[in-house]
């Protein structure tokens, strides 16, 4: 069920890119893997997935 958050931005994310860069890359090795029946680059892509999950947890700098 989507429940809309009330936190409210003051501003565009700053790690955008990066998320966006993690899930290109990520999700390219993980098919790649799958296409290859290799294992490893799999993992690498899931982990690079799981980088840019980490980065929407990081805290935003104060405007103090």
């Amino acid at each position: 069920m989507f429940r809309p958050s009330s936190y409210k931005s003051t501003g565009p994310d700053r790690f955008l890119p990066w998320k966006v860069r993690a899930l290109v890359i990520g999700a390219a090795l993980a098919f790649a893997g799958m296409g290859l029946d290799l294992g490893w680059l799999i993992w690498s892509g899931i982990g690079v997935l799981a980088l840019g999950l980490l980065l929407r947890f990081l805290p935003e700098p104060d405007d103090s």
